[in-house]
């Protein structure tokens, strides 16, 4: 996995949100958040991409942030590392999409479920989500899970998108911040922590 176009180095804990140098983005962490500024669509997919390489199978992730964000384009960046072949859309009129990996991979997930909630009421999906929690063959995103306010204690981790205010003008950057919320978001923190380390200096600059 490679995330050299990326140019991510580590920022100390004490840096501010959103605080990048003009050429670089910069993951930030917490104790239970991490965030990295993507500078572009592209970015933002391939940062979905190398985190589906974290997913151990039942993981129930929440994506949030405004219309027009970079959600679903970080759900084409997770198909596309769990080895989906189908193309991705945004579920907005569908509830759900599920796609089915490429046989032959070595991993026991079998199913990407891809839900946004923008439209629909709140319970609606409930008791389906509610299965598909903690069964190690699938991987479900939910998009708007603030819709439905039972689900939020039920995610594992939240990544929340948002568009970036770095005092530049750039339009196409995103500050996505991935939060734990349940024991397994905390594993997929330390792992994303791990994968970053060894791209940066760990020092990071002062904001």
């Amino acid at each position: 996995m490679q995330l050299a176009f990326l140019g991510i180095e580590l920022y100390r804990e004490s840096c501010v949100p959103c605080c990048a140098l003009s050429h670089m983005s910069h993951p930030t962490t917490n104790q239970r958040s991490v965030e990295i500024i993507s500078r572009s669509l592209e970015e933002t997919y391939e940062i979905g991409r190398l985190l589906s390489g974290l997913f151990a199978g039942g993981e129930l992730i929440g994506l949030s942030g405004p219309l027009g964000a970079g959600k679903t384009e970080l759900v084409r960046g997770v198909a596309a590392g769990l080895g989906v072949r189908e193309e991705i859309s945004s579920p907005t009129y569908v509830l759900e999409h599920i796609y089915l990996l490429s046989p032959g991979l070595d991993r026991r997930i079998e199913s990407l479920h891809h839900w946004d909630l923008y439209r629909l009421g709140e319970n609606c999906g409930e008791n389906e989500i509610l299965d598909y929690r903690g069964d190690s063959a699938k991987i479900v995103l939910v998009e708007w899970p603030e819709r439905a306010k039972w689900l939020l204690d039920l995610l594992h981790m939240i990544i929340n998108i948002e568009y970036c205010d770095t005092g530049q003008d750039r339009q196409d950057e995103r500050c996505l911040v991935f939060s734990a919320v349940a024991k397994e978001g905390d594993r997929l923190l330390l792992s994303l922590r791990n994968m970053l380390k060894p791209l940066g200096s760990g020092k990071g600059e002062k904001c």
